[in-house]
C-alpha cells in the first residue's frame, strides 16, 4: 500500500537539515492530529548516539516534547526519546543501496489501493454520508 499520508514516525523520520531541522519537523506536524498551540524545537549539543556522531535537540509542543538526534552526515534522524520514556533508535546503520527486490510484492499478494478501498465503502450498506 502507498499509504499516501503521515503518521508521528514519518512526522520525525524523515530527511532534513541537520543545521536547521526545526523548520522541516514543525511543517510535517503542521497537518497533524493535535498539533495546534506552542510549539518550540532548540538545539541542545552534540553528543555521539551508538558510534555515530550527532546533535542533539529538544522539540516541545502542546501534546507532546521529545529529545531527537540527528547524523549530520546522513542528515537524518537516528534516535527518539520520549516524554514517557518511549526510545525509537536506529541502530547498525549501513550505507549502502537495498535491493530492489526488497520492495517487490510477494507472489500471490497485490498492492492495497486505499482510494480504491473507499469508492467500495461507499456503495455499500455500511457508508454513510458526512
Amino acid at each position: 500500500m502507498d499509504a499516501k499520508q503521515s503518521s508521528r514516525f514519518t512526522q520525525i523520520f524523515v530527511p532534513l537539515d541537520p543545521k536547521d531541522p526545526c523548520r522541516r519537523w514543525q511543517a510535517a506536524t503542521a497537518g497533524a492530529p493535535n498539533a495546534g498551540g506552542e510549539w518550540r524545537c532548540e538545539r541542545i549539543d552534540d553528543e555521539p548516539a551508538g558510534d555515530r556522531r550527532t546533535i542533539r535537540y529538544q522539540v516541545t509542543s502542546a501534546d507532546s516534547s521529545s529529545l531527537r538526534w540527528i547524523d549530520p552526515v546522513l542528515e537524518f534522524p537516528v534516535k527518539l526519546l520520549a516524554a514517557d520514556g518511549t526510545t525509537i533508535a536506529l541502530e547498525h546503520i549501513r550505507i549502502e543501496a537495498q535491493p530492489a527486490s526488497l520492495f517487490d510484492l510477494p507472489a500471490g499478494f497485490r498492492k492495497l489501493d486505499p482510494r480504491a478501498l473507499i469508492e467500495r465503502i461507499k456503495h455499500s450498506d455500511a457508508w454513510v454520508d458526512p
